[in-house]
């Protein structure tokens, strides 16, 4: 066997000199490879090249890491190459500022490089995927990962930070959506609230904590947008904006949309974000219609068969309004006959098809208001109607509006919230004595086109709600 050039050669075990000594037998810092402990990553920077060894292990107690040497390229030992022991700043190896040495992180130039050892995972531990298809927690569609540490990941699985809500504060709104009627308004002191899971994910240090911002082409709605929401209390649960955040009050004649977005960057590195979708809409009216029609209500129509409704209508059309049918209103359908209405309600619905909610039961009770001067009139002589813009049938019903042939199906049920008849509004009805509206329900009020649909007399008796079930074109 040959000697081992530039050795000391050690022909026994090393050991204290008594079993009971508490003293160490070497220092880790003197040793080549293997495993060793220092205090900073200047520390480890710093370890010689001849104390080296490729695969060797050091942990950092000031930031709890522990890296693995997985690039050593200058390949040299004490016989081949003695001259250079000590040698901390050998060609082509780039120094260490100050000492000599390497980066922590991964370099391109040749020098050695420290790799982080991480649990869970193999090589770092990072992981890169493509865009994800589904929102899986946390992580929402649409997130692509490039070399993020496997606790992140598993930090986004497990604890959701994803905003439960977003909405204005005393507003009712729904899957993220808040219905107005046209000519309703946002006052310019309105705010906004928003919560989420998991504050603690959410880096508070940084600036901005949130990002308030109304979206185009209506920007300008939030003063300064987007806007940044700082210093908020974590943990509240509940956020709130300022209330001077919209630039003035916000209004619409017509329908419209205006969008707002909340977003944060979580402690992991994720953007979180929710929008808001604030639409004004021509509302739908809902109800019952008493002894009279749609059709003598806005388009001064008489009954085919006659019958004793007193003679033909004679106030013009446009004489009444969408809006005296509603509340306590009262109409005029033909000369000097006034009927006080109290059951015709309007809505704001949402009008987008995958959003309409087909599970409302609407008012819908019989009605003993004023006819021919005269209370109490007739119970069950009466019409369950819908109103609402021409516009959004083609795209609840999946086909456009014909006039005498669209219909709604409907249900109705009674007081104590039995379901009883299922039935169809459409747009040409019967009277009392056997007389046929043949007029289309259509007829314009301002820049809307609005069509009608109701039932025959007596239809629905003794009903108190009605549910839509499907526009039918």
């Amino acid at each position: 066997m040959a000697q081992i050039f530039g050795s000391i050669a050690i022909t026994g075990m090393l050991a204290p000199t008594d079993s009971a000594d508490t003293f160490s037998v070497y220092e880790d810092i003197y040793n080549r490879g293997g495993y060793r402990t220092v205090t900073t990553n200047t520390d480890l920077k710093q370890i010689t090249r001849p104390r080296r060894k490729l695969g060797m292990m050091v942990h950092v107690t000031a930031t709890g890491k522990t890296w693995i040497l997985t690039t050593e390229p200058h390949a040299w030992d004490l016989q081949t190459a003695p001259t250079l022991v000590g040698n901390t700043d050998i060609a082509p190896y780039a120094p260490y500022t100050g000492v000599g040495g390497d980066s922590v992180v991964a370099n391109a130039n040749a020098t050695g490089d420290w790799t982080e050892l991480t649990t869970g995972g193999g090589g770092a531990g990072d992981f890169t995927g493509p865009s994800m298809e589904l929102q899986v927690e946390g992580i929402a569609a649409g997130s692509s990962f490039t070399t993020v540490p496997l606790p992140n990941m598993w930090d986004n699985l497990l604890y959701p930070i994803h905003f439960t809500n977003f909405g204005v504060t005393g507003q009712s709104f729904v899957n993220d959506n808040l219905i107005l009627k046209t000519g309703d308004t946002l006052a310019s002191n309105s705010t906004f609230e928003w919560s989420n899971y998991h504050d603690s994910y959410i880096n508070p240090s940084g600036t901005p904590d949130f990002i308030l911002e109304a979206l185009a082409p209506n920007a300008a709605d939030i003063g300064g947008s987007p806007l940044t929401i700082s210093n908020p209390t974590f943990g509240a649960g509940t956020y709130t904006s300022a209330n001077s955040v919209l630039s003035g009050p916000l209004t619409s004649a017509v329908d419209a949309l205006h969008e707002f977005k909340i977003s944060a960057t979580s402690t992991t590195g994720l953007t979180l974000s929710k929008n808001l979708k604030v639409f004004w809409r021509t509302p739908f009216y809902i109800g019952t219609m008493g002894y009279g029609h749609l059709a003598q209500a806005f388009l001064d129509a008489n009954p085919s068969g006659g019958g004793n409704i007193g003679g033909p209508p004679t106030a013009a059309a446009g004489t009444n309004t969408m809006a005296q049918l509603v509340g306590a209103g009262s109409w005029t359908f033909s000369t000097a006959h006034v009927y006080s209405e109290g059951s015709i309600v309007q809505y704001a619905l949402d009008t987008i098809p995958a959003n309409f909610d087909y599970n409302v039961w609407y008012p819908a009770p019989d009605t003993s208001g004023t006819y021919y001067g005269t209370t109490n009139a007739p119970n069950g002589n009466e019409h369950r109607c819908i109103v609402m813009d021409k516009s959004y049938f083609p795209g609840l019903a999946g086909g456009a509006f014909v006039a005498g042939t669209s219909t709604i199906s409907v249900m109705f049920r009674d007081g104590a919230g039995t379901e009883t008849t299922q039935t169809l509004f459409n747009a040409t009805t019967v009277d009392a004595n056997g007389g046929t509206f043949t007029d289309n329900l259509e007829w314009t009020e301002g820049a809307t086109n609005y069509i009608g649909f109701e039932s025959g007399y007596n239809s629905g008796l003794g009903a108190a709600q009605i549910k839509i079930l499907s526009f039918n074109p």
